[in-house]
Parts: C-alpha cells; structure tokens; sequence
C-alpha cells in the first residue's frame, strides 16, 4: 500500500497505475502488469508460491488456512483503518485504506482478485482459494513493471480471514517481494514481507469498488 507518513523509503503498494501489491511495498507508478499462471495445490499453498520456510514465518503473524472446501467470499471488502502488523524490514508507518473485490469463485476455486487503493484501481487476476467451514486463505502472484523508473518486481499477495455476513473478520494481508530489478534500491528486498490488517477487527462488506 501506499505511505503517506514521511519516510525515506518509497513502498510499492498500489496497483494499475501504481503496483498496489508492490504500494504496500514502495509508492511506484506501475505502466504494466503481466499474471502468471498460478500453481495450485488444491488445499494448501504450494511451496512454489512460498516456501515452507516462508509460511512458517507469516504464519507467525497470520493464520494460514488449508483446505478444499473454502467459503465463497465473492464480494466487496474495505479495509479500513489499515494497520501494520509486521514488516520484515522493520520498517512501520501509516498506510492507505483500500478495498478489494473477489469475483467469479467457481467450482475449483478459482477467482479473479482486484484491489483500489486511494482512487487506483488494478486487476491481478487469477487467484486461487482454499480454506474449509468459514475460514479462508486466497493467494495470487503478479510481476509488475515500471518502465519510467526501469524497475520490475514479482509479488505474492496472500488474503486470510474469517467469512461473516458482515465480511471478513480477522484478515489478515500479506505481500511477499518474490524479486526485483531496480539498481537504486527504492523497493524492498526480495523475501521481505508486510502484513496488514484491519484495525476494527472486520473488513466489511461494500458494494462499490470506488470510495
């Protein structure tokens, strides 16, 4: 997500226009965005997208669901106040609230994952859910490119949480830096990590992607 607090260090964390899985890593204006084709495991994360070391250290700060049989939580969702859990870099600050949108979840659990953050909207695309009963994780990875600055990054956003009739409670939003090329240094090492949440405890159920 994007800093609004002064800081030395830009985070990417926007997305279209600005990366929003790399806004909440550097504050980057983004001119192009390239989806993978995502691994799945059917219930669990692939060591692929993380490795077992990776999601021994996440899972420290958020709950990591597996299963095949994840609730639907096609919807709307505001974060909103966004709060900093934990940052692998040791780095905190203010952060954005931003909203994001699950839609299309079918029969495998496939979806298509969107995020707008401070009037910035991108789609990253496939995202895959697992989970059982009401608890859930989702996972997408997308490269990203800024042309102007001469920077690329790859990110994996992980969403956790528990689904209500109110939204979701307990999330829990995590951005992992796969790798980057930028020679001054303005994004985060790769393997480093941010999780967020919400500070009421529940990211609630809206029905417009714009504030």
């Amino acid at each position: 997500m994007v800093k609004h607090s002064q800081t030395t260090r830009c985070l990417p964390w926007l997305l279209s226009c600005i990366a929003f899985a790399a806004v909440l890593m550097a504050g980057c204006m983004k001119e192009g965005e390239d989806i993978i084709l995502l691994p799945v495991q059917n219930d669990r994360i692939p060591t692929s997208v993380l490795s077992p070391a990776e999601q021994d250290s996440l899972s420290q700060y958020m709950e990591i669901n597996e299963g095949c049989t994840p609730p639907n939580i096609v919807g709307i969702y505001e974060v909103s106040p966004v709060e900093l859990i934990h940052s692998s870099e040791g780095d905190y600050g203010n952060f954005y609230d931003f909203r994001l949108h699950v839609k299309s979840q079918n029969g495998r659990n496939l979806s298509v994952y969107s995020e707008t953050q401070n009037t910035v909207t991108s789609e990253s695309g496939e995202a895959y859910v697992i989970g059982s009963d009401d608890r859930f994780t989702l996972y997408t990875i997308e490269k990203s490119v800024n042309t102007t600055e001469g920077w690329s990054w790859e990110t994996t956003t992980i969403v956790s949480g528990r689904k209500t009739a109110e939204g979701i409670a307990d999330i829990r939003y995590a951005i992992v830096m796969r790798n980057k090329q930028d020679d001054d240094g303005h994004l985060v090492a790769p393997d480093s990590f941010r999780v967020f949440t919400d500070g009421d405890g529940i990211a609630s159920v809206t029905t417009e992607m714009s504030r």
